[in-house]
Parts: C-alpha cells; structure tokens; sequence
C-alpha cells in the first residue's frame, strides 16, 4: 500500500492508500459542524440587537438612529448555512442517484412477487423499502450539519476531504468570532447512551441557555435540565468547596448562577455550617501553614439560596435565618 500525506492544510501525516484526512482533523471537522448549530443560535442572538460595534454610550446626538440589526451577522450566518448546504448537496448526489437505482429494483421485486402470488405458487416475503439517504429536516442548516457529520467514514476517503475542512472550520471561527461574546458551554454530565451494552460516557458541555445537548461522540440529543436534577439531588449529602459548589449550582439553561464569594460571607456570616475538609498547605506571609479545606454541604447552601430568593419576594425574615431553622411569619 502506497502513503499519502493528509490533505488538511499544513498536516504532513502520512495515510494508508485512499485516505485523505487523518483521524486529528477529521475529528476537528466533525466538531465543527457539530458546532454549527450552537454557532447559528449565537450569531442570531447578534443579528436581532443592537450592533456592539456603534458609537460609545453617551457619544451619539439626538439625531442618530440606532442600528436594530447586525448586518456581518446576518451575512456570516447566511454564508456558513449556503456552505453547509453545498456540501450536503455534494455528498448527497451519488448517494440519491444509488438510492434512485436501489428503489427501482425494490418495484421490480415487489410486481414479480405480486405476480407469483397471482398464480397461487409460494412467493417470498417483501423486501424492506430503501431507506432515502440524507437529513431529517432540509430545511434546517444545523441538522443538515449534523448529518454530514455523520458521513465521516465517506468524508476520510473522498479525495475533496480536505476542501471541506479547508472551507468549513474557517467559516465556523469566523461565525463565532462575529458575536459579540464567545460561546458559553457548561458541563452537563456524562452521556447515557447506550451502544452496543455499553455506555458512551462521553462529557457533555452544553450552550448555557439551551435545555438540549447533542453528543459529539454517539450524536445522541440529551436533557440538560433532567441530568441537573438528578445530579443535585443525589449530591444533596456530598460537599464541595464554595467554588464546586458554584459551579454545581449554575443553571446551564437560565444562567443563573451563585457566586462563591456569596458562599464564603454566608459561612462568615454564620448562616452556613462549615464542614472542615482534609488539610492543605497555604502560604501565610512568609510562612506555610497546614489548615483544613473549607467545604460546605451541597445540600444546606441549595436551602439557603432558595431562602434568600423567596425572601425578595416573600418573607423577609427567611434571610437571616440559619438553615434548618423554620421561620413562621
């Protein structure tokens, strides 16, 4: 078998005989079509507003206007979704025309074993309808993205691999650099998919704001919000440090968020009973000093959060109240 380079831009590895894109890239092209979706919502949440690129607060006159839409957005969206599409439509075509010649044999089958019924002799069953290749929904950008993403295996031996990667990955940066604000992903628990008796266990960092995440690994959709209750509930006994603690208790999909410094002045404040943790060393000055982690119960500071919240709205006597101490108004 002869080697050839990899076709990616300035990748040199060497390929066995009729694959044209290493294992590295085609990974980096299948993550970023992955991120396609994710990509389009960000650019669109652009688009609506306000431009971020006007004139500085305070520096416009009575007569400006203000921009209501973001003309590079709109445009770097409706480029990556015609890029998108083009390559679908590409990888599709010989996929269809298979699919064509595959569906009239099927008829052929069907009319000769309706003719043998006819006669009244043995006639075999019916063979299954070819399946038509292609996505689910056309219409929609992200899903026709994610179905080519699952075309890797024809991608890596196509001899225009490279192309595509040299095309899509740059248009998908130049996507996200075109919000005013970088892609916010959140861990979102480990992938329960079953394949093949096994479970994928892949991570699982969804869009904050978005209560869905699709699997890069097994292509699997998963339910944020329900791994989240789940998993705070069975943590309700496990602690953490005030900034685990953060993070558990951020809502991927709201963004709501509890700041470890809010943890920490509960704790000083008396509100919050400190668990002492194992020891760690800290520099105090120019001494080190062996003191015990500060580490809260998940549970408890979820109870108290919950208490302040309602106290804004409710009972103002909730605020002060040490937890698992029932304020009656």
């Amino acid at each position: 078998m002869t080697a050839q380079e990899c076709t990616a831009p300035h990748c040199e590895k060497h390929l066995a005989e009729g694959v044209y894109l290493c294992d590295d890239d085609l990974t980096k092209l299948k993550d970023a079509l992955l991120d396609v979706r994710d990509t389009l919502a960000a650019l669109g949440a652009v688009a609506i507003r306000s431009t971020a690129y006007g004139e500085s607060v305070g520096g416009a006159s009575a007569g400006d206007k203000p921009v209501m839409f973001d003309e590079v957005a709109l445009t770097r969206g409706y480029e990556l979704r015609e890029l998108v599409n083009a390559w679908a439509r590409y990888i599709l075509e010989p996929l269809t025309a298979q699919w064509d010649r595959d569906t009239l044999a099927w008829m052929e089958e069907c009319e000769r074993i309706d003719a043998l019924a006819l006669t009244g002799g043995p006639a075999p069953p019916m063979p299954a309808e070819p399946l038509r290749p292609g996505p689910r929904d056309h219409r929609s950008p992200a899903t026709v993205a994610e179905w080519v993403a699952t075309m890797a295996a024809t991608i890596r031996v196509s001899e225009w691999a490279g192309d595509m990667y040299d095309e899509i990955i740059p248009a998908v940066r130049q996507c996200l650099r075109g919000a005013d604000r970088p892609v916010q992903r959140v861990f979102a628990g480990m992938c329960p998919t079953d394949i093949e008796g096994e479970v994928c266990g892949s991570p699982l960092y969804a869009l904050q704001g978005k209560p869905y995440v699709t699997c890069r690994t097994c292509g699997e959709a998963y339910d944020v919000n329900g791994w989240r209750a789940a998993a705070l509930a069975a943590a309700g006994i496990i602690e953490g440090t005030a900034a685990e603690i953060s993070r558990a208790l951020t809502d991927p999909t709201t963004g709501e968020a509890l700041p470890a410094a809010t943890i920490r002045k509960w704790a000083q404040r008396k509100q919050l009973i400190r668990c002492n943790g194992p020891e760690i060393l800290q520099a105090v000055g120019s001494r080190q000093l062996v003191i015990p982690q500060k580490r809260y119960r998940i549970s408890e500071v979820q109870e108290l959060w919950l208490r302040m919240k309602a106290s804004k709205y409710g009972n103002p006597a909730l605020k002060n109240s040490p937890v698992g101490v029932s304020v009656v108004s």
